[in-house]
């Protein structure tokens, strides 16, 4: 699972991300992960717009639930 995925502003807009996001679930799988997750605030737009490029779906049955301690 993916908590947190940060491209710090001065470098954003370079294809970062794209590249992390695919060479990651690459390299994951051939250490035999079947599946990675990841959050993302539904009105983050721009977020979901680069995820869903880079294959992931979203999961419209689940709710990612927290409890604050």
């Amino acid at each position: 699972m993916i908590d947190e995925f940060f491209i710090r502003p001065a470098v954003r807009g370079r294809g970062i991300a794209t590249e992390v996001l695919y060479a990651l679930p690459r390299t994951l799988a051939e250490a035999g992960v079947h599946a990675l997750h990841l959050e993302v605030d539904r009105d983050n737009e721009a977020a979901v717009k680069l995820y869903s490029r880079a294959r992931f779906e979203a999961r419209e049955r689940y709710v990612l639930m927290s409890r604050k301690l």
